[in-house]
C-alpha cells in the first residue's frame, strides 16, 4: 500500500515537466558536454538559464507555485515538492540554478505583500521571468540567527531612507535586477517590529557587488553586496514598516521545502548512478585493464587521475579513474585490509611496492576461465566456498567465518 496517494493531476503535471526537461533542457547541456566535463560548467550558462526561465514562464511552470490572482497556478506544497524533485533527478546544472523552477531568485510568496504599484514594477516582471531578484538577508555576523543583522536604514531630513551595511552569501546577487534588502529600522524592537524589507534596484547609487564568494560549486557562487548611503523611498518598503522579518520567515520556509525536494531528487540521481555502476562490474573492470596496458577505453579517454563520466559530465557510464579502480579491483579480489575499529580500509595503492603500483596483487578467479579472466557470460563469479565481499571491505569464507 503506498504511503502517499498522489493525485492524478499532479502526476500528469510532473510528466509534463519531464517532457519539457527532456525536450529543451537536456539538449543544451548535451551541446556543452565536453566543456562541462572539463570545468564543471560552461561559459554561456547564465545566458542559457535566463532564456530557459522565459520559456518555463511561457509554458506556465515558472510561476505555478504562486497564487492564481497574480498569474500563478496555486500549486500545493505537495505539487511543488514533486516538481522540484523531478527537475533535479537528472543531475543537470540548469535546474539547479533555478532555470526551470524558481526558489529565491524568482517570484516567491513574500512578494504577495507588494502594493499594486510594486506588483507592476517588481512582481509581474518576476512572474514572466523578465526580471531576477535576490534575497539579501544573511550577513557576516548574522547567519542562522537573522535577528542579529547590522544593516541599518535611517530616515534623513528629506524623508528618504538611507541604507548602509553588507550582505553576504547572496544567491543570484551578481545578476539580480533588484534585491530584497532587510535592514534594522528600530534597534530596540529589532525582530519584533524593528526590521524592514526594502525593494532596492541594482542600479541604485551606492549599491555594489563587492566580492564573489567561491564555494564547492563550479557553477553557482554567491556574492557579497555592499550598500553605502543607498537612498530609497517609503514606496520601496515591502509590506509594513518594521515587519519585514515576518515576511522573511514566510519566504524562507517555502524555499527550504523546495531546496529539500531538490536534494531528494539529486540523491535519487546519485543512487541510480551508483546502482548502475555496481550492476556492471565486468565491463568496468575490463575497460580499466585495457587502460593500464596503454589502450584506450571505448569512450576514448585514458590516464585520468580522478573519476569522471566517460563521454560527458552527465549521462555516460561512471568512470572512477585508475586510482579509484585499484581500490575497486582489490575489493572484488577480497584484498582489502580492514583498519582499526572505526578506521577506513587501507587503500590498495598505499601498500603496493613501487614497481607494482597499478597492478592486481592477486588474480581474480572465475569458474568459467583461468585466473584473471572474465567468465564466458561476461560476469565475475566466486566459486563455492570462496571469498565473498562484505559492504565495508571485510571478507568471509563460505563457512561464514569473518576476517573483520
Amino acid at each position: 500500500m503506498p504511503l502517499l496517494n498522489i493525485p492524478d493531476e499532479l502526476t500528469e503535471l510532473r510528466s509534463s515537466l519531464r517532457r519539457f526537461i527532456d525536450r529543451e533542457v537536456k539538449p543544451i547541456e548535451e551541446a556543452h558536454r565536453q566543456e562541462i566535463q572539463e570545468t564543471g560548467t560552461f561559459e554561456t550558462l547564465k545566458e542559457e538559464a535566463l532564456k530557459l526561465r522565459k520559456r518555463s514562464a511561457e509554458l506556465g511552470f515558472y510561476g505555478l507555485h504562486m497564487p492564481e490572482d497574480v498569474g500563478g497556478g496555486g500549486l500545493s506544497y505537495l505539487g511543488q515538492v514533486l516538481l522540484h524533485e523531478e527537475a533535479a533527478r537528472d543531475g543537470l546544472i540548469l535546474p539547479q540554478i533555478e532555470a526551470v523552477l524558481p526558489v529565491i531568485s524568482g517570484p516567491t510568496p513574500i512578494y504577495m505583500d507588494c502594493s499594486e504599484s510594486q506588483r507592476e514594477k517588481y512582481l509581474y516582471p518576476l512572474m514572466s521571468a523578465d526580471k531576477t531578484t535576490c534575497f539579501a538577508l544573511t550577513e557576516p555576523g548574522a547567519g542562522s540567527d537573522a535577528t542579529r543583522i547590522q544593516t541599518r536604514a535611517v530616515k534623513n531630513d528629506a524623508g528618504a531612507w538611507v541604507i548602509n551595511g553588507r550582505k553576504h552569501f547572496i544567491t543570484a546577487g551578481d545578476y539580480a535586477d533588484f534585491a530584497l534588502v532587510f535592514a534594522v529600522t528600530d534597534s530596540e524592537k529589532r525582530a519584533q517590529g524593528g526590521i524592514t524589507a526594502f525593494l532596492v534596484d541594482a542600479d541604485s547609487p551606492g549599491y555594489s557587488v563587492t566580492r564573489m564568494q567561491h564555494t564547492m560549486s563550479p557553477f553557482q557562487n554567491p556574492v557579497e553586496l555592499t550598500f553605502e548611503d543607498v537612498e530609497v523611498s517609503d514606496d520601496q518598503i515591502l509590506g509594513k514598516e518594521g515587519f519585514g522579518f515576518y515576511s522573511a520567515v514566510r519566504g524562507i520556509n517555502g524555499a527550504r521545502l523546495q531546496i529539500a525536494a531538490r536534494a531528494l531528487g539529486l540523491a535519487q540521481y546519485l543512487l541510480d548512478r551508483a546502482m548502475e555502476y555496481a550492476g556492471q562490474p565486468a565491463g568496468v573492470l575490463a575497460g580499466h585493464r585495457d587502460r593500464r596496458g596503454g589502450r584506450r577505453t571505448p569512450a576514448g579517454r585514458s590516464g585520468q587521475a580522478g573519476g569522471h563520466r566517460d563521454g560527458g559530465a552527465r549521462g555516460g557510464p561512471f568512470d572512477p579513474g585508475p586510482r579509484g579502480q585499484r581500490v575497486h579491483d582489490r575489493a572484488w579480489a577480497g584484498d582489502v585490509v580492514p583498519g582499526r575499529s572505526g578506521d577506513a580500509a587501507v587503500r590498495g595503492d598505499q601498500r603496493d611496492p613501487p614497481g607494482q603500483r597499478g597492478q592486481d596483487p592477486r588474480p581474480l578467479v572465475s569458474p568459467a576461465g583461468p585466473p584473471g579472466t572474465v567468465g564466458s557470460d561476461n560476469t565475475w563469479h566466486i566459486p563455492p566456498g570462496g571469498s565473498r565481499i562484505l559492504p565495508c571491505g571485510g571478507s568471509r569464507s563460505g563457512s561464514g567465518s569473518s576476517s573483520r
